[in-house]
């Protein structure tokens, strides 16, 4: 049988596009309503970003990734009550916008816009996460 610590990191890599995917729902289709022509593809370009930026966290090690996913699936579940992901989502096109600007049209606007608020979702995460394996494992060596 294979080694134990990989197995478990399987089991990151593998949850990891099902919890990214997950917190798309509230900000893509928010994202959807403020960008305009080529701003849309720039948010479509920005995401893969994530996906590849989750696989390296879950490859660090065995507890980053499970800090990661644990406190991805934690964020997804606040979009019941959406305030995390818009309130994201309004800073990162605020300042992708720039002042005066309420509409996103440029493909850079879109890329910048999606990397701000994906930043701070999983910047979230990460404490959320922490949080979630201290209390599911209160005794886990720091060594993992």
């Amino acid at each position: 049988m294979g080694n134990p610590n990989e197995s478990s990191r399987r089991v990151w890599h593998i949850a990891w596009p099902f919890v990214l995917a997950a917190n798309l729902i509230v900000p893509l289709g928010w994202g959807m309503d403020e960008t305009r022509g080529d701003a849309i593809w720039g948010m479509v370009a920005a995401i893969p970003l994530f996906w590849l930026a989750g696989h390296g966290i879950c490859a660090e090690s065995r507890k980053s990734g499970s800090v990661l996913v644990m406190g991805g699936i934690v964020v997804a579940l606040l979009q019941i009550v959406p305030i995390l992901h818009i309130t994201a989502g309004i800073v990162g096109v605020s300042l992708a916008a720039g002042p005066g600007m309420h509409k996103l049209t440029t493909f850079l606007g879109g890329f910048v816009a999606t990397l701000i608020t994906g930043g701070l979702l999983l910047l979230v995460a990460l404490p959320f996460g922490m949080w979630v394996r201290m209390i599911t494992h209160p005794l886990a060596s720091s060594g993992e």
